[in-house]
């Protein structure tokens, strides 16, 4: 059979974008680039090749090429959900957080059962000191991603938004399972030991908050467990107190 020029060029590709995908997901996502590049200047304009390239960039600490990229993905397919939320993600971390609410939105109103969506929105807000929209969206993230992985930071951010809020008991609820979480996985986190104390204060138990600032001193003196954060560490911002309530 014979073939055409337009399939040697889709193979070629084709070649060029699982090669970099492989690179990729070696971590060589530096080494990627030149490849997805590549591809782009010999005329492949699909979704995908953007959305890798602005993944690759992205891991590479590119923030302002991948949201380039991201935004040619979603150009090229308007439903391109993963673009969206990799592009509200480097957002995020560029802290330009009313910008990656907008993405985050986008993608919840594609898909309602994003459950990392709802979650990162939820930190957004927070971040904003928007706390009761904070834990609505953490709520919802609960319900969706529960036993994912998520639990322990989905409490823990929606007990420190009820204390912004004052909602003392419901912030000590919240993070008695955000702790009980992380003692059964062997780490912590002083912040949720910190903010716990403060709620116990507020509410005159002298005792229970004795008790976690002790606890606080104890991790603080562990360099094998001071702020150990295994699922999420780009999270580590809350080694503090609540600045309203103090």
């Amino acid at each position: 059979m014979k073939m055409l020029i337009e399939d040697v060029d889709f193979y070629y590709f084709k070649d060029l974008l699982n090669a970099g995908k492989r690179y990729c997901e070696a971590g060589k996502h530096k080494d990627s680039i030149p490849l997805f590049t590549r591809a782009i200047e010999r005329g492949w304009e699909g979704a995908e090749i953007y959305y890798c390239r602005g993944l690759a960039y992205s891991r590479t600490n590119k923030k302002k090429l991948a949201i380039a990229d991201y935004d040619k993905a979603i150009e090229i397919d308007p439903s391109y959900l993963d673009a969206y939320f990799e592009k509200a993600s480097c957002l995020r971390r560029f802290r330009k957080f009313e910008d990656a609410i907008v993405e985050f939105s986008t993608v919840i109103k594609i898909d309602k059962d994003y459950g990392e969506a709802y979650f990162w929105r939820a930190f957004c807000y927070f971040r904003l000191s928007r706390f009761k929209e904070a834990i609505a969206d953490f709520t919802i993230a609960l319900n969706i991603l529960r036993g994912k992985g998520y639990d322990a930071r989905i409490f823990a951010y929606r007990g420190y938004s009820y204390i912004e809020l004052g909602e003392w008991e419901k912030g000590i609820e919240n993070l008695d399972k955000a702790i009980s979480v992380g003692k059964e996985n062997n780490y912590f986190v002083i912040s949720d030991f910190k903010m716990r104390a403060l709620a116990y204060e507020k509410l005159g138990n002298k005792e229970k908050a004795e008790e976690d600032f002790k606890t606080v001193k104890i991790i603080e003196n562990r360099k094998d467990n001071y702020e150990l954060y295994k699922l999420y560490p780009e999270l580590l911002l809350h080694n503090r107190f609540s600045m309203n309530h103090i």
